[in-house]
């Protein structure tokens, strides 16, 4: 609870170090950790990973995320597509809007992170499931992201992924 300075004076005496407010079940809670950094960082890679849904309304706030810069590069076999923000996002949000591609989720399922002052790079380990056309469709694959402390706080930098595996199952 937001209000307990008791409580806040002993997590902060424990060593724990206040990071944001959260909603867990309509409560507003504070959040500590032990790795102030770490914790940002996850927060902005779950925040990211959870923007991509059939729900997401708002679909210029993934600016939030990365830097003014910020480049996006898909690898495939034996090839290579670098984008801006909006030209990653102009087939995703085409895709998870015009019914394409439905019940969509996307979530990390490992990550290393390596934090050095400002800079950071998260490697991280995802898997994607939702319906294509109907089908069931899943797949993973690895993201390299490269941060950059601002004065906004973590932001990506640099994004480089390559999906390892795709399934697409014939009946949902």
């Amino acid at each position: 609870l937001t209000n307990n300075n008791n409580s806040k004076r002993l997590l902060e005496r424990l060593g724990l170090v206040y990071v944001q407010n959260i909603m867990v079940d309509g409560e507003d809670l504070m959040l500590y950790t032990t790795d102030k950094v770490q914790t940002e960082i996850d927060l902005l890679i779950e925040a990211y990973y959870a923007f991509f849904k059939n729900t997401t309304q708002e679909w210029e706030m993934i600016q939030r995320f990365f830097t003014v810069k910020a480049t996006i590069t898909k690898v495939t076999e034996g090839n290579m597509e670098q984008l801006d923000v909006a030209g990653f996002l102009l087939p995703r949000k085409k895709l998870l809007t015009n019914g394409t591609l439905t019940d969509f989720s996307e979530v990390e399922i490992k990550r290393h992170t390596q934090i050095e002052g400002r800079i950071a790079h998260r490697l991280s380990g995802y898997r994607k499931n939702g319906l294509w056309d109907g089908k069931l469709y899943a797949g993973s694959g690895t993201k390299s992201f490269q941060l950059i402390k601002t004065t906004h706080g973590w932001k990506i930098h640099s994004l480089i992924w390559n999906d390892t595996v795709l399934n697409t199952v014939v009946e949902a």
